[in-house]
């Protein structure tokens, strides 16, 4: 028992010296100087960019969201392909298409999109279990509605012999 509170006391010993909040002045250390930049004195390009905040957002229409794939036989790939264009002023991008599960695969377009122009997300699943599944992939894009979920659906069934 007596180990026990001996590891116990030189741990707490151990914490207490090491959150030393003495000022680094007060320990005769030289402080960092932090440093003020007025960024509207600095000339050159970045000074007449328009603010994030006043530029016109960009949007994305998507053909369909959804895709129900009905009664489909087990171990056999599904393959989908979400497209979409973009209906904004600015360029659009995909930051991100994060699959719901591991068993969910995809592929997407990965340039900037003008606008007016089309891209696609691509999701690949091949059903093991019988049943009916729902599989989301939710993409990240730089639109004000950040995150945009896709679904896919159906029911696995085992195969006719």
């Amino acid at each position: 028992m007596k180990p026990i509170f001996t590891l116990l006391a030189l741990a707490i010993t151990l914490f207490i010296t090491s959150c030393d909040p003495t000022p680094a002045i007060l320990k005769n250390e030289t402080p960092i100087p932090s440093q003020e930049v007025n960024l509207t004195q600095i000339p050159g390009p970045a000074a007449e960019a328009t603010p994030v905040s006043e530029m016109s957002p960009t949007s994305i229409g998507w053909t369909s969201l959804k895709k129900d794939f009905g009664k489909v036989v087990l171990e056999e790939a599904l393959v989908h392909k979400f497209t979409f264009k973009n209906t904004g002023d600015q360029p659009l991008k995909l930051l991100n298409v994060k699959p719901s599960c591991q068993c969910t695969a995809s592929s997407y377009t990965r340039e900037e999109i003008a606008p007016g122009g089309t891209g696609f997300v691509e999701a690949t699943f091949t059903p093991k279990a019988a049943g009916i599944f729902t599989k989301t992939l939710t993409v990240t894009t730089n639109t004000p509605e950040r995150n945009h979920v896709l679904t896919l659906t159906g029911e696995g069934q085992q195969p006719n012999n």
